[in-house]
């Protein structure tokens, strides 16, 4: 009932099918096929948790996989530690290669805890002039990867929101950034590259002043509906 628990499904390399469930703030839920091109056969736990994860010890929300041209997996979530609703958590995303058994480091992508300017003038862009609140969180789309008849074979873009509290009209600063290798580095749209972990504070290259509510967010298909309010912009 409630669609924050939306499965998500890809697949990697070797051919066989790994499926996220059932995560609205809870431990990682996580299956995949035994064997390649059949689903005869799942690898999971009782507590859903499939392989070698780097970390299982947090909440998760928002499971989001993409498969590179490479057959690489490419995952990140929205997660703690500590509080991890609205506006409270980090992005971390996790790999695996095209051939692995094991998934890589877990790495973070968007710090939305503890933004460092707490209690300081407000972030620059944002409607409130005071920053009054102790953590963020990011918003990101699906990114979309770039096929070999593109200009730009592997490219992925990806955009994304910040908010604040639990409201979504508090949604501000929507923001574009795009990799061309993998998603280690990202650059704004000029080409500037964003300093990692993204934050409200360095990214001042990829955003667009002003707020932005989302009202819909078609995950599988990289289709995002926003309404956009800023001085000289209006979407």
């Amino acid at each position: 009932a409630d669609e924050h628990n939306f499965p998500a499904v890809a697949v990697d390399g070797l051919g066989r099918i790994h499926v996220w469930a059932n995560m609205h703030n809870n431990t990682l839920r996580y299956v995949r096929t035994v064997d390649p091109h059949t689903t005869d056969g799942w690898l999971a736990t009782a507590g859903w948790v499939a392989d070698t994860l780097p970390s299982v010890d947090t909440r998760c929300t928002y499971p989001t996989p993409v498969t590179l041209p490479d057959g690489t997996l490419w995952l990140y979530f929205r997660n703690g530690p500590g509080l991890t609703q609205s506006g409270r958590a980090n992005s971390q995303y996790w790999t695996r290669g095209p051939s692995a058994t094991t998934w890589s480091a877990r790495t973070t992508l968007f710090q939305g805890t503890s933004v460092p300017d707490v209690g300081g003038p407000g972030i620059p862009g944002s409607d409130e002039s005071v920053d009054n609140e102790t953590n963020w969180n990011a918003y990101p789309t699906l990114p979309y990867v770039e096929s070999p008849r593109d200009p730009h074979p592997g490219r992925m873009h990806m955009s994304w929101i910040w908010r604040w509290d639990l409201d979504g009209f508090n949604n501000f600063l929507p923001s574009y950034g795009y990799s061309d290798n993998n998603g280690l580095t990202w650059k704004a749209i000029d080409g500037t590259i964003l300093t990692l972990p993204i934050t409200p504070l360095n990214s001042l290259a990829a955003r667009v002043p002003g707020s932005v509510f989302v009202k819909s967010i078609g995950r599988g298909s990289n289709i995002v509906v926003a309404e956009v309010d800023t001085d000289n912009h209006g979407i």
